[in-house]
């Protein structure tokens, strides 16, 4: 994720999200270079920190980029099972602090290129007014320490395809949303409210963020641990609305863990995505 603050007006605590710097992301890039990807797995085994993972087009890499700048020890470990992303099962424990943070993001469902996590079966990239169907299905569960995590969907619209270098926008769609995300996106310019797969959304951009950062939330700020949200819904909004032109790049998309602290677990029970291009 890119660099964003999170603020509480009453205590004034800022709340840092860095996203999965060049560095990190270049070992990311290294370690599929070398091999040390783990393959679909024919029993379970569990991966820990900068460790991919990959079968057909999906991915899982855990990355907890602000654990060495803040100096914070901690623990994480995802198991995956043969039939992944289905029965993956994350968990994570960090410290609490007086002034918590983002940790890291763990990916647990990765889908095509996002920020350079190639999966074993790429997806071809299009520009978002060329999609014909663009959904994720989820089926979820997670427990954890109260304001202590997020579950998102996060992904990158370049201006080229592949364009991991050229971000125009960060998208994410949060389906597990802490009380210092939820003042976080509603302190930022509002781009409106709609409704999309059932789902009352709050829409914003943080105009600041590099790229901008694009927000969905649902409205009551309730949990959606399962279901199918329309992705290509939200883009054709968002060109409605002027804030994207639909000749952007549509390059793959994460579901993952935002850790602050504490301690928590997920499971993915089924995680999948429906992806067809115009000119298929």
């Amino acid at each position: 994720m890119n660099q964003k603050r999170f603020r509480t007006a009453a205590a004034g605590v800022i709340l840092l999200l860095c996203g999965c710097i060049v560095a990190l992301e270049r070992k990311a890039v290294a370690a599929a270079d070398a091999g040390t990807a783990t393959q679909p797995a024919t029993a379970d085994v569990t991966i820990g920190d900068m460790t991919p993972h990959t079968k057909g087009p999906y991915t899982a890499f855990l990355c907890p980029f602000n654990a060495k700048r803040f100096r914070l020890t901690g623990t994480e470990s995802a198991t995956i099972t043969p039939a992944f992303p289905a029965g993956t099962k994350l968990v994570w424990s960090w410290p609490m602090r007086s002034a918590p943070t983002v940790i890291g993001f763990l990916q647990v469902a990765g889908y095509g290129n996002y920020y350079n996590t190639v999966p074993q079966t790429p997806i071809s990239p299009q520009q978002v007014n060329q999609i014909k169907t663009l959904t994720v299905s989820h089926d979820l569960s997670f427990s954890g320490t109260e304001n202590g995590f997020n579950v998102i969907y996060d992904y990158f619209l370049t201006r080229t395809a592949n364009g991991n270098d050229n971000h125009l926008f960060e998208i994410e769609v949060f389906i597990h949303t802490s009380g210092a995300a939820a003042k976080y996106i509603r302190s930022v310019t509002q781009i409106g409210r709609t409704t999309i797969s059932g789902i009352k959304w709050t829409v914003t951009i943080d105009p600041a963020a590099h790229p901008p950062d694009i927000l969905f939330m649902p409205a009551n700020q309730a949990d959606v641990s399962a279901g199918t949200i329309d992705l290509k819904a939200m883009h054709d909004y968002l060109i409605s609305k002027g804030r994207i032109m639909g000749n952007e790049f549509y390059n793959g998309h994460s579901l993952g863990v935002e850790t602050i602290q504490g301690n928590g677990k997920l499971t993915v029970k089924s995680a999948s995505a429906t992806y067809v291009r115009l000119k298929e």
